[in-house]
Protein backbone atom coordinates (compact mmCIF):
# COMPACT_ATOMS: atom_id res chain seq x y z
CA UNK A 1 0.00 0.00 0.00
CA UNK A 2 2.62 2.57 0.85
CA UNK A 3 4.80 1.72 -2.38
CA UNK A 4 1.65 2.48 -4.64
CA UNK A 5 0.76 5.83 -2.06
CA UNK A 6 4.65 7.15 -3.35
CA UNK A 7 4.18 5.81 -7.20
CA UNK A 8 1.03 7.52 -7.23
CA UNK A 9 2.51 10.86 -5.52
CA UNK A 10 5.82 10.40 -7.82
CA UNK A 11 3.89 9.90 -11.16
CA UNK A 12 1.90 13.42 -9.82
CA UNK A 13 4.70 15.35 -8.92
CA UNK A 14 6.43 14.28 -12.28
CA UNK A 15 2.69 15.65 -14.25
CA UNK A 16 3.18 18.73 -12.16
CA UNK A 17 6.66 19.13 -13.65
CA UNK A 18 6.02 18.01 -17.33
CA UNK A 19 3.08 20.59 -16.98
CA UNK A 20 5.02 23.47 -15.80
CA UNK A 21 7.97 22.80 -18.18
CA UNK A 22 5.33 22.79 -21.36
CA UNK A 23 3.97 26.21 -19.77
CA UNK A 24 7.51 27.74 -19.89
CA UNK A 25 8.41 26.59 -23.17
CA UNK A 26 4.90 27.67 -24.35
CA UNK A 27 5.40 31.07 -23.16
CA UNK A 28 8.98 31.41 -24.46
CA UNK A 29 8.18 30.24 -28.41
CA UNK A 30 5.08 32.99 -28.59
CA UNK A 31 7.53 35.89 -27.25
CA UNK A 32 9.55 35.83 -30.39
CA UNK A 33 6.54 34.56 -32.71
CA UNK A 34 4.62 37.79 -31.17
CA UNK A 35 7.53 40.51 -32.59
CA UNK A 36 7.66 39.09 -36.08
CA UNK A 37 3.97 39.31 -35.84
CA UNK A 38 4.02 42.87 -35.15
CA UNK A 39 7.41 44.01 -36.95
CA UNK A 40 5.54 41.85 -39.99
CA UNK A 41 2.13 43.87 -39.28
CA UNK A 42 3.83 47.39 -38.93
CA UNK A 43 5.50 46.56 -42.29
CA UNK A 44 2.74 45.45 -44.04
CA UNK A 45 1.13 48.83 -43.17
CA UNK A 46 3.98 50.82 -44.47
CA UNK A 47 4.29 49.09 -47.67
CA UNK A 48 0.52 49.21 -48.24
CA UNK A 49 0.73 52.17 -50.95
CA UNK A 50 3.76 50.49 -52.81
CA UNK A 51 3.55 48.35 -56.07
CA UNK A 52 6.50 46.29 -54.65
CA UNK A 53 4.41 42.91 -55.41
CA UNK A 54 7.40 41.04 -54.11
CA UNK A 55 7.59 42.28 -50.78
CA UNK A 56 4.07 41.83 -50.30
CA UNK A 57 3.95 38.54 -51.46
CA UNK A 58 7.20 37.90 -48.85
CA UNK A 59 5.47 39.37 -46.33
CA UNK A 60 2.44 37.12 -46.57
CA UNK A 61 4.67 34.13 -46.58
CA UNK A 62 6.26 35.64 -42.88
CA UNK A 63 2.85 36.38 -41.54
CA UNK A 64 1.19 32.89 -42.67
CA UNK A 65 4.43 31.25 -41.11
CA UNK A 66 3.72 32.54 -37.97
CA UNK A 67 -0.27 31.57 -38.23
CA UNK A 68 1.01 28.13 -38.85
CA UNK A 69 3.72 27.96 -35.60
CA UNK A 70 1.29 29.73 -33.39
CA UNK A 71 -1.42 26.82 -34.30
CA UNK A 72 1.35 24.09 -33.77
CA UNK A 73 2.61 25.48 -30.15
CA UNK A 74 -1.36 25.48 -29.58
CA UNK A 75 -1.74 21.97 -30.34
CA UNK A 76 1.78 20.76 -29.09
CA UNK A 77 0.77 22.41 -25.72
CA UNK A 78 -3.20 20.85 -25.53
CA UNK A 79 -1.83 17.34 -26.42
CA UNK A 80 0.98 17.48 -23.60
CA UNK A 81 -1.43 19.18 -20.96
CA UNK A 82 -4.17 16.39 -21.81
CA UNK A 83 -1.30 13.58 -21.93
CA UNK A 84 -0.08 14.41 -18.11
CA UNK A 85 -3.96 15.82 -16.76
CA UNK A 86 -5.06 13.90 -14.16
CA UNK A 87 -7.78 11.62 -15.31
CA UNK A 88 -11.46 11.02 -13.81
CA UNK A 89 -13.00 7.70 -14.04
CA UNK A 90 -16.46 8.54 -13.15
CA UNK A 91 -20.07 8.26 -14.85
CA UNK A 92 -19.89 10.86 -17.77
CA UNK A 93 -22.78 11.50 -20.14
CA UNK A 94 -21.80 11.59 -23.60
CA UNK A 95 -24.48 14.04 -25.16
CA UNK A 96 -23.23 16.52 -22.16
CA UNK A 97 -20.05 16.22 -23.85
CA UNK A 98 -21.30 16.63 -27.22
CA UNK A 99 -22.65 19.49 -26.62
CA UNK A 100 -19.89 21.24 -24.55
CA UNK A 101 -18.00 20.12 -27.56
CA UNK A 102 -20.49 21.99 -29.74
CA UNK A 103 -20.66 24.67 -27.63
CA UNK A 104 -16.76 25.31 -27.98
CA UNK A 105 -17.10 24.70 -31.57
CA UNK A 106 -19.81 27.04 -32.09
CA UNK A 107 -18.25 29.77 -34.60
CA UNK A 108 -16.88 26.97 -36.77
CA UNK A 109 -19.70 24.71 -36.92
CA UNK A 110 -21.97 28.61 -37.94
CA UNK A 111 -19.26 29.57 -39.93
CA UNK A 112 -19.36 26.26 -41.82
CA UNK A 113 -23.19 25.91 -41.66
CA UNK A 114 -22.66 22.64 -40.33
CA UNK A 115 -25.78 20.29 -39.29
CA UNK A 116 -24.71 18.18 -35.85
CA UNK A 117 -27.62 15.43 -35.02
CA UNK A 118 -27.08 12.63 -32.53
CA UNK A 119 -28.85 9.63 -31.57
CA UNK A 120 -29.82 8.85 -27.84
CA UNK A 121 -26.33 8.55 -26.34
CA UNK A 122 -25.18 6.53 -23.18
CA UNK A 123 -23.50 7.23 -19.97
CA UNK A 124 -20.22 5.78 -19.86
CA UNK A 125 -17.11 5.88 -17.38
CA UNK A 126 -14.64 8.27 -18.20
CA UNK A 127 -13.43 11.67 -17.98
CA UNK A 128 -15.57 14.61 -18.93
CA UNK A 129 -12.79 17.09 -19.83
CA UNK A 130 -11.23 14.47 -22.44
CA UNK A 131 -14.26 13.10 -24.00
CA UNK A 132 -15.54 16.37 -24.75
CA UNK A 133 -11.90 17.19 -26.10
CA UNK A 134 -12.22 13.54 -28.28
CA UNK A 135 -15.60 14.99 -30.14
CA UNK A 136 -13.98 18.81 -31.11
CA UNK A 137 -11.44 17.07 -32.51
CA UNK A 138 -13.74 14.87 -34.82
CA UNK A 139 -16.12 17.63 -35.83
CA UNK A 140 -13.13 20.13 -35.78
CA UNK A 141 -12.21 17.39 -38.40
CA UNK A 142 -15.35 16.92 -40.32
CA UNK A 143 -15.68 20.82 -40.96
CA UNK A 144 -12.23 21.47 -41.61
CA UNK A 145 -12.49 18.13 -44.63
CA UNK A 146 -15.43 18.90 -45.58
CA UNK A 147 -16.84 18.95 -49.36
CA UNK A 148 -19.42 21.15 -51.77
CA UNK A 149 -22.07 20.76 -49.53
CA UNK A 150 -22.63 21.86 -46.29
CA UNK A 151 -21.09 19.65 -43.79
CA UNK A 152 -23.60 16.72 -42.18
CA UNK A 153 -22.53 15.24 -39.11
CA UNK A 154 -24.06 12.51 -37.23
CA UNK A 155 -23.22 10.64 -33.58
CA UNK A 156 -25.01 7.20 -32.88
CA UNK A 157 -24.03 4.53 -30.02
CA UNK A 158 -24.47 1.20 -29.83
CA UNK A 159 -23.44 -1.03 -26.45
CA UNK A 160 -21.64 -4.37 -27.39
CA UNK A 161 -22.12 -7.36 -24.83
CA UNK A 162 -19.22 -9.07 -23.42
CA UNK A 163 -20.88 -12.37 -24.34
CA UNK A 164 -21.14 -11.97 -27.64
CA UNK A 165 -21.35 -9.39 -30.37
CA UNK A 166 -24.76 -9.70 -31.99
CA UNK A 167 -25.60 -7.96 -35.17
CA UNK A 168 -27.45 -5.17 -33.90
CA UNK A 169 -24.84 -4.37 -31.24
CA UNK A 170 -21.81 -3.45 -33.47
CA UNK A 171 -24.17 -1.33 -36.10
CA UNK A 172 -22.00 1.63 -34.61
CA UNK A 173 -19.18 0.18 -36.32
CA UNK A 174 -20.55 0.28 -39.73
CA UNK A 175 -22.57 -3.29 -39.46
CA UNK A 176 -25.72 -3.61 -40.42
CA UNK A 177 -27.39 -6.79 -39.05
CA UNK A 178 -28.48 -7.64 -43.21
CA UNK A 179 -25.05 -6.40 -44.04
CA UNK A 180 -23.10 -9.61 -43.01
CA UNK A 181 -24.78 -11.78 -44.72
CA UNK A 182 -22.88 -11.26 -47.88
CA UNK A 183 -20.12 -13.63 -46.98
CA UNK A 184 -22.73 -16.38 -46.65
CA UNK A 185 -23.14 -15.93 -42.87
CA UNK A 186 -26.40 -14.84 -41.48
CA UNK A 187 -26.75 -12.07 -39.72
CA UNK A 188 -28.68 -14.44 -36.47
CA UNK A 189 -25.58 -16.78 -36.63
CA UNK A 190 -22.48 -14.33 -35.81
CA UNK A 191 -21.32 -14.21 -32.66
CA UNK A 192 -18.00 -12.55 -31.30
CA UNK A 193 -15.64 -15.24 -31.19
CA UNK A 194 -16.52 -16.04 -34.74
CA UNK A 195 -16.82 -13.08 -37.14
CA UNK A 196 -14.49 -13.54 -39.53
CA UNK A 197 -12.58 -10.80 -41.73
CA UNK A 198 -15.07 -12.39 -44.80
CA UNK A 199 -17.40 -12.08 -43.13
CA UNK A 200 -17.42 -8.45 -42.87
CA UNK A 201 -15.48 -7.36 -45.86
CA UNK A 202 -18.73 -7.29 -48.05
CA UNK A 203 -19.65 -3.93 -45.95
CA UNK A 204 -16.51 -2.34 -46.36
CA UNK A 205 -15.68 -2.97 -41.98
CA UNK A 206 -12.58 -4.58 -41.47
CA UNK A 207 -12.27 -7.44 -39.07
CA UNK A 208 -10.02 -5.79 -36.85
CA UNK A 209 -12.48 -2.88 -36.42
CA UNK A 210 -15.02 -5.30 -34.88
CA UNK A 211 -12.54 -7.16 -32.56
CA UNK A 212 -11.72 -4.06 -30.99
CA UNK A 213 -15.12 -3.09 -30.26
CA UNK A 214 -15.14 -7.39 -28.80
CA UNK A 215 -11.99 -7.24 -26.97
CA UNK A 216 -12.97 -3.96 -25.44
CA UNK A 217 -16.20 -5.40 -24.18
CA UNK A 218 -15.07 -8.85 -22.79
CA UNK A 219 -12.39 -6.91 -20.93
CA UNK A 220 -15.02 -4.91 -19.14
CA UNK A 221 -17.76 -6.73 -18.99
CA UNK A 222 -19.62 -4.71 -21.84
CA UNK A 223 -19.10 -1.38 -23.68
CA UNK A 224 -20.18 0.98 -25.96
CA UNK A 225 -19.54 1.93 -29.68
CA UNK A 226 -19.48 5.90 -30.47
CA UNK A 227 -19.93 6.56 -34.58
CA UNK A 228 -19.48 9.80 -35.94
CA UNK A 229 -20.14 10.36 -39.40
CA UNK A 230 -19.57 12.62 -42.04
CA UNK A 231 -20.10 13.69 -45.34
CA UNK A 232 -16.67 15.68 -46.08
CA UNK A 233 -14.12 14.55 -48.45
CA UNK A 234 -12.89 11.13 -47.29
CA UNK A 235 -10.00 9.54 -47.45
CA UNK A 236 -8.04 6.78 -49.27
CA UNK A 237 -8.87 3.56 -46.27
CA UNK A 238 -5.20 2.35 -46.83
CA UNK A 239 -4.67 5.49 -44.79
CA UNK A 240 -6.84 4.36 -42.18
CA UNK A 241 -3.83 4.05 -39.62
CA UNK A 242 -1.75 6.65 -40.85
CA UNK A 243 -4.37 9.14 -40.28
CA UNK A 244 -3.83 9.26 -36.11
CA UNK A 245 -0.25 10.04 -35.82
CA UNK A 246 1.00 12.59 -34.74
CA UNK A 247 1.70 15.33 -37.18
CA UNK A 248 0.37 13.30 -39.97
CA UNK A 249 -1.71 15.47 -42.70
CA UNK A 250 -2.45 13.72 -45.87
CA UNK A 251 -3.24 16.50 -47.61
CA UNK A 252 -0.28 18.36 -47.00
CA UNK A 253 -0.56 22.15 -46.57
CA UNK A 254 -3.55 22.54 -48.35
CA UNK A 255 -5.26 22.48 -45.32
CA UNK A 256 -4.44 24.66 -42.24
CA UNK A 257 -3.63 22.49 -39.04
CA UNK A 258 -0.66 20.89 -37.21
CA UNK A 259 -1.80 16.91 -37.73
CA UNK A 260 -2.22 16.73 -34.35
CA UNK A 261 -6.13 16.68 -33.97
CA UNK A 262 -6.22 13.17 -34.51
CA UNK A 263 -3.44 12.07 -32.73
CA UNK A 264 -5.10 13.77 -29.65
CA UNK A 265 -8.55 11.63 -30.10
CA UNK A 266 -6.55 7.93 -29.91
CA UNK A 267 -4.97 9.17 -27.12
CA UNK A 268 -8.14 9.95 -25.22
CA UNK A 269 -9.56 6.95 -26.50
CA UNK A 270 -6.36 4.88 -25.05
CA UNK A 271 -6.88 6.25 -21.98
CA UNK A 272 -10.23 5.23 -21.21
CA UNK A 273 -9.12 1.76 -21.94
CA UNK A 274 -10.58 1.84 -25.82
CA UNK A 275 -9.41 1.68 -29.50
CA UNK A 276 -10.53 4.42 -32.34
CA UNK A 277 -10.44 3.46 -36.40
CA UNK A 278 -12.07 5.15 -39.33
CA UNK A 279 -13.55 3.77 -42.56
CA UNK A 280 -13.75 6.24 -45.32
CA UNK A 281 -13.71 6.41 -49.15
CA UNK A 282 -12.64 9.48 -51.05
CA UNK A 283 -15.15 11.73 -52.04
CA UNK A 284 -17.55 9.47 -49.50
CA UNK A 285 -17.38 11.08 -46.18
CA UNK A 286 -15.90 9.17 -43.02
CA UNK A 287 -17.18 7.13 -40.38
CA UNK A 288 -15.14 7.18 -37.13
CA UNK A 289 -15.90 4.84 -34.29
CA UNK A 290 -14.03 4.48 -30.39
CA UNK A 291 -15.28 2.36 -28.18
CA UNK A 292 -15.94 3.38 -24.34
CA UNK A 293 -16.46 1.36 -21.34
CA UNK A 294 -20.44 1.49 -19.62
CA UNK A 295 -20.82 2.60 -16.84
CA UNK A 296 -21.63 0.39 -13.88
Amino acid sequence: MGNQVQDKVGSTRNSESIREFITIAVHDLREPLRSIRTSSDVLAAACHDLADERAARSLRFIQDGVGRMESLIHDLAEYGYEEVRAFDRVEVSLEGALLEAKNQLSGELVKNAAALTYDPLPVVKGDFHGLTALFRCLLENACKFRGEEAPRIHVEAAGVEAAGVEATGIEAAGVEAAGVEAAGVEAAGVEAAGVEAAAVEATGVEAAAVEAAAVEAAADGSAWVVSVRDNGLGFNPQYSDRIFRPFERLNGKRYSGSGLGLALAKSIVERHGGRIWAESKPGEGSLFSFSLPAAD
